[in-house]
Protein backbone atom coordinates (compact mmCIF):
# COMPACT_ATOMS: atom_id res chain seq x y z
CA UNK A 1 0.00 0.00 0.00
CA UNK A 2 2.66 2.72 0.52
CA UNK A 3 4.84 1.80 -2.50
CA UNK A 4 1.15 2.23 -4.45
CA UNK A 5 1.16 5.59 -2.81
CA UNK A 6 4.60 6.43 -2.89
CA UNK A 7 4.44 6.12 -6.81
CA UNK A 8 0.61 8.39 -6.83
CA UNK A 9 2.64 10.83 -4.78
CA UNK A 10 5.67 10.79 -7.18
CA UNK A 11 3.45 10.91 -10.97
CA UNK A 12 1.61 13.52 -9.05
CA UNK A 13 4.66 15.54 -8.76
CA UNK A 14 6.14 14.98 -12.15
CA UNK A 15 2.56 15.68 -13.37
CA UNK A 16 2.36 18.92 -11.67
CA UNK A 17 6.23 19.97 -12.95
CA UNK A 18 4.95 19.13 -16.27
CA UNK A 19 1.75 21.71 -16.21
CA UNK A 20 4.25 24.62 -15.24
CA UNK A 21 6.86 23.97 -18.35
CA UNK A 22 5.55 26.34 -21.49
CA UNK A 23 6.37 24.37 -24.76
CA UNK A 24 8.88 26.94 -26.60
CA UNK A 25 7.76 28.54 -29.54
CA UNK A 26 9.84 31.37 -29.89
CA UNK A 27 10.26 32.37 -33.56
CA UNK A 28 13.53 34.18 -32.60
CA UNK A 29 16.80 32.07 -33.70
CA UNK A 30 19.89 33.38 -31.86
CA UNK A 31 23.50 32.75 -32.64
CA UNK A 32 26.26 33.39 -30.02
CA UNK A 33 29.82 32.67 -29.80
CA UNK A 34 31.53 29.59 -28.01
CA UNK A 35 34.53 29.94 -25.45
CA UNK A 36 37.44 27.98 -24.73
CA UNK A 37 37.10 26.62 -20.93
CA UNK A 38 39.99 24.58 -19.42
CA UNK A 39 40.33 20.94 -18.71
CA UNK A 40 37.81 20.96 -16.38
CA UNK A 41 35.12 22.52 -18.62
CA UNK A 42 35.81 26.03 -16.74
CA UNK A 43 35.74 28.79 -18.92
CA UNK A 44 38.04 31.20 -17.15
CA UNK A 45 39.16 33.72 -19.57
CA UNK A 46 36.54 35.18 -22.66
CA UNK A 47 39.91 36.36 -24.34
CA UNK A 48 41.34 34.45 -26.87
CA UNK A 49 45.12 34.69 -27.19
CA UNK A 50 47.48 34.52 -29.97
CA UNK A 51 50.91 35.09 -31.38
CA UNK A 52 52.92 34.28 -34.12
CA UNK A 53 56.07 34.05 -31.89
CA UNK A 54 55.61 30.04 -32.38
CA UNK A 55 55.72 30.10 -35.98
CA UNK A 56 58.61 30.37 -38.45
CA UNK A 57 59.05 33.86 -39.54
CA UNK A 58 58.27 32.71 -43.03
CA UNK A 59 54.53 31.76 -41.71
CA UNK A 60 52.61 35.04 -42.87
CA UNK A 61 50.05 33.71 -42.39
CA UNK A 62 47.52 31.82 -40.05
CA UNK A 63 44.30 30.40 -38.91
CA UNK A 64 42.57 30.49 -35.41
CA UNK A 65 39.25 28.00 -35.26
CA UNK A 66 36.04 29.93 -33.62
CA UNK A 67 32.89 28.22 -32.81
CA UNK A 68 29.46 29.60 -32.57
CA UNK A 69 25.87 28.35 -30.84
CA UNK A 70 22.60 28.56 -32.15
CA UNK A 71 19.61 28.80 -30.21
CA UNK A 72 16.05 28.06 -31.22
CA UNK A 73 14.80 25.23 -34.09
CA UNK A 74 16.79 23.26 -35.85
CA UNK A 75 16.24 24.41 -39.49
CA UNK A 76 16.20 21.61 -42.64
CA UNK A 77 17.96 24.14 -44.86
CA UNK A 78 21.59 26.08 -44.57
CA UNK A 79 21.86 29.13 -43.02
CA UNK A 80 24.04 32.06 -43.54
CA UNK A 81 25.44 34.13 -40.65
CA UNK A 82 26.85 37.46 -40.63
CA UNK A 83 29.76 38.88 -38.52
CA UNK A 84 31.37 41.97 -37.59
CA UNK A 85 33.95 44.06 -35.87
CA UNK A 86 33.26 46.67 -33.53
CA UNK A 87 35.71 48.95 -31.35
CA UNK A 88 37.25 47.11 -28.35
CA UNK A 89 36.49 49.07 -24.81
CA UNK A 90 39.13 48.93 -21.59
CA UNK A 91 36.15 46.73 -19.67
CA UNK A 92 36.54 44.15 -22.66
CA UNK A 93 40.38 43.55 -21.53
CA UNK A 94 39.45 43.30 -17.85
CA UNK A 95 42.69 42.67 -16.14
CA UNK A 96 44.56 43.19 -19.06
CA UNK A 97 43.62 46.96 -19.34
CA UNK A 98 46.00 49.22 -17.87
CA UNK A 99 45.01 52.84 -17.36
CA UNK A 100 45.86 55.02 -20.14
CA UNK A 101 47.01 52.13 -22.60
CA UNK A 102 46.10 52.51 -26.00
CA UNK A 103 44.11 49.90 -27.42
CA UNK A 104 44.93 48.46 -31.07
CA UNK A 105 42.45 47.77 -32.69
CA UNK A 106 42.45 44.81 -35.68
CA UNK A 107 42.26 46.49 -39.37
CA UNK A 108 40.16 44.12 -41.65
CA UNK A 109 42.25 43.23 -44.93
CA UNK A 110 45.84 43.93 -42.94
CA UNK A 111 45.67 41.63 -40.02
CA UNK A 112 43.01 39.53 -40.72
CA UNK A 113 40.67 38.70 -43.80
CA UNK A 114 37.53 40.36 -43.83
CA UNK A 115 34.23 38.63 -42.56
CA UNK A 116 32.53 39.71 -46.17
CA UNK A 117 35.64 38.67 -48.15
CA UNK A 118 34.16 35.66 -50.92
CA UNK A 119 36.38 33.22 -49.21
CA UNK A 120 34.89 33.33 -46.01
CA UNK A 121 31.11 32.64 -47.75
CA UNK A 122 31.46 29.44 -47.22
CA UNK A 123 32.55 29.24 -43.91
CA UNK A 124 30.26 31.02 -42.04
CA UNK A 125 27.18 28.90 -42.12
CA UNK A 126 25.17 26.92 -40.56
CA UNK A 127 24.46 23.67 -41.77
CA UNK A 128 20.97 21.66 -42.07
CA UNK A 129 20.16 20.10 -39.03
CA UNK A 130 22.96 21.42 -36.88
CA UNK A 131 23.32 24.06 -34.13
CA UNK A 132 26.83 24.69 -34.22
CA UNK A 133 29.02 26.22 -36.75
CA UNK A 134 32.85 26.42 -36.60
CA UNK A 135 34.48 28.97 -39.00
CA UNK A 136 38.40 29.96 -39.45
CA UNK A 137 39.25 33.80 -38.43
CA UNK A 138 42.55 34.04 -40.84
CA UNK A 139 45.44 36.00 -39.05
CA UNK A 140 48.19 38.28 -41.08
CA UNK A 141 51.74 38.98 -40.07
CA UNK A 142 52.20 41.76 -42.70
CA UNK A 143 52.20 44.36 -39.72
CA UNK A 144 55.85 45.02 -38.16
CA UNK A 145 54.07 46.70 -35.38
CA UNK A 146 52.78 43.29 -34.17
CA UNK A 147 55.91 42.71 -32.78
CA UNK A 148 55.77 46.10 -30.68
CA UNK A 149 51.96 45.78 -29.44
CA UNK A 150 49.48 43.45 -29.10
CA UNK A 151 46.26 44.03 -30.63
CA UNK A 152 42.61 43.34 -30.14
CA UNK A 153 39.51 42.34 -32.21
CA UNK A 154 35.77 42.37 -30.51
CA UNK A 155 33.32 40.07 -33.26
CA UNK A 156 29.95 40.18 -32.78
CA UNK A 157 26.73 38.27 -34.63
CA UNK A 158 25.16 40.85 -37.18
CA UNK A 159 21.89 40.78 -37.14
CA UNK A 160 20.54 39.00 -41.00
CA UNK A 161 17.52 36.56 -42.38
CA UNK A 162 18.36 33.88 -40.08
CA UNK A 163 20.24 34.94 -37.20
CA UNK A 164 19.83 37.74 -34.10
CA UNK A 165 22.53 37.73 -31.74
CA UNK A 166 22.85 35.73 -28.90
CA UNK A 167 22.16 36.84 -25.24
CA UNK A 168 24.87 39.12 -23.33
CA UNK A 169 26.79 36.09 -21.99
CA UNK A 170 27.79 35.46 -25.47
CA UNK A 171 27.47 37.89 -28.01
CA UNK A 172 30.92 38.88 -29.01
CA UNK A 173 34.44 36.78 -29.00
CA UNK A 174 37.24 38.99 -28.34
CA UNK A 175 40.45 38.00 -29.96
CA UNK A 176 44.47 39.34 -28.81
CA UNK A 177 46.93 39.09 -32.08
CA UNK A 178 50.58 40.00 -31.40
CA UNK A 179 54.45 38.74 -32.58
CA UNK A 180 55.38 39.31 -29.44
CA UNK A 181 55.94 36.87 -26.47
CA UNK A 182 52.67 36.88 -24.28
CA UNK A 183 52.47 34.73 -20.84
CA UNK A 184 50.35 32.27 -21.06
CA UNK A 185 47.14 32.20 -19.11
CA UNK A 186 47.48 29.09 -17.36
CA UNK A 187 51.15 29.99 -15.60
CA UNK A 188 50.12 30.77 -12.64
CA UNK A 189 51.07 29.01 -9.51
CA UNK A 190 50.69 25.65 -10.56
CA UNK A 191 53.50 25.54 -12.88
CA UNK A 192 55.20 28.09 -10.57
CA UNK A 193 55.28 25.39 -8.07
CA UNK A 194 55.89 22.30 -10.13
CA UNK A 195 58.48 23.27 -12.25
CA UNK A 196 58.68 26.52 -13.96
CA UNK A 197 59.64 29.36 -11.42
CA UNK A 198 58.54 32.74 -11.37
CA UNK A 199 57.16 33.96 -15.75
CA UNK A 200 59.55 36.09 -17.14
CA UNK A 201 59.40 36.41 -20.93
CA UNK A 202 62.90 35.53 -21.38
CA UNK A 203 62.72 32.42 -20.16
CA UNK A 204 59.39 31.35 -21.92
CA UNK A 205 61.31 32.44 -24.95
CA UNK A 206 64.02 29.67 -23.81
CA UNK A 207 61.10 26.95 -23.03
CA UNK A 208 59.95 27.59 -26.60
CA UNK A 209 63.50 27.47 -28.36
CA UNK A 210 64.51 24.56 -26.62
CA UNK A 211 61.42 22.23 -26.15
CA UNK A 212 60.72 19.23 -28.66
CA UNK A 213 57.22 20.06 -28.02
CA UNK A 214 54.92 23.31 -28.01
CA UNK A 215 55.20 25.61 -25.45
CA UNK A 216 51.84 27.68 -25.63
CA UNK A 217 48.52 28.32 -24.35
CA UNK A 218 47.04 25.15 -25.25
CA UNK A 219 50.13 22.93 -23.78
CA UNK A 220 50.14 24.65 -20.63
CA UNK A 221 46.09 24.58 -20.17
CA UNK A 222 46.39 20.71 -21.24
CA UNK A 223 48.98 20.20 -18.51
CA UNK A 224 47.99 23.26 -16.01
CA UNK A 225 44.75 24.27 -16.19
CA UNK A 226 43.15 21.46 -13.69
CA UNK A 227 44.89 22.03 -10.13
CA UNK A 228 43.18 18.06 -9.16
CA UNK A 229 44.67 16.82 -12.43
CA UNK A 230 48.84 17.48 -12.50
CA UNK A 231 50.98 14.90 -13.17
CA UNK A 232 53.59 14.84 -10.55
CA UNK A 233 56.17 12.57 -12.80
CA UNK A 234 55.80 14.84 -16.23
CA UNK A 235 56.11 17.67 -13.74
CA UNK A 236 59.33 16.31 -12.51
CA UNK A 237 60.85 15.83 -15.89
CA UNK A 238 60.08 18.88 -17.10
CA UNK A 239 61.86 20.89 -13.64
CA UNK A 240 65.20 18.17 -14.77
CA UNK A 241 65.01 18.87 -18.51
CA UNK A 242 64.58 22.68 -18.45
CA UNK A 243 67.58 22.95 -15.77
CA UNK A 244 69.77 20.64 -17.75
CA UNK A 245 69.14 22.57 -20.92
CA UNK A 246 69.77 25.85 -19.44
CA UNK A 247 72.65 24.85 -17.75
CA UNK A 248 74.18 23.60 -20.91
CA UNK A 249 73.46 27.01 -22.24
CA UNK A 250 74.84 29.66 -19.85
CA UNK A 251 78.14 26.97 -20.32
CA UNK A 252 77.47 28.07 -23.76
CA UNK A 253 77.38 31.64 -23.37
CA UNK A 254 80.41 31.92 -21.15
CA UNK A 255 82.46 30.03 -23.27
CA UNK A 256 81.67 32.95 -25.45
CA UNK A 257 81.97 35.66 -22.99
CA UNK A 258 78.85 36.27 -22.76
CA UNK A 259 76.42 36.65 -18.99
CA UNK A 260 74.04 33.98 -17.75
CA UNK A 261 70.34 34.15 -19.09
CA UNK A 262 68.65 36.71 -17.28
CA UNK A 263 65.15 38.88 -17.84
CA UNK A 264 65.50 42.56 -19.17
CA UNK A 265 65.45 43.57 -15.16
CA UNK A 266 68.59 41.45 -14.78
CA UNK A 267 67.32 38.85 -12.65
CA UNK A 268 68.53 35.75 -13.54
CA UNK A 269 66.62 33.08 -15.12
CA UNK A 270 65.95 29.90 -13.07
CA UNK A 271 63.11 26.50 -13.05
CA UNK A 272 61.66 25.50 -10.22
CA UNK A 273 61.40 27.32 -6.89
CA UNK A 274 64.75 25.86 -5.67
CA UNK A 275 67.09 27.63 -8.95
CA UNK A 276 68.82 30.11 -6.14
CA UNK A 277 70.54 26.58 -5.23
CA UNK A 278 71.62 25.23 -8.57
CA UNK A 279 74.26 25.68 -10.19
CA UNK A 280 73.44 27.59 -13.98
CA UNK A 281 77.00 28.34 -14.65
Amino acid sequence: MKKIILMMAVAGMLFSCNEKWEVYNSSENRLGFDYDANSSGIVEDSIKRFTFVYEPQDIIIDTIWLKVNTLGFLSDKDRAFELEQVEVLPSDLGDDYVEGMTIYNLEPGLHYVPFDDPSMEKYLVVKAGENTATFPFVVKRDDPKLKESKFWIKIKVKDNENFIQSYSTDQFRIIEISDIITKPAAWNGYPDYYFAGEYGPEKLRFMIDNSDWRVDDDWFNDNFGDPYNIDMGYTGYLSSYYTDKLIKYNRERKAQGLDVLKESNGKIVRFTLYGEELNYE
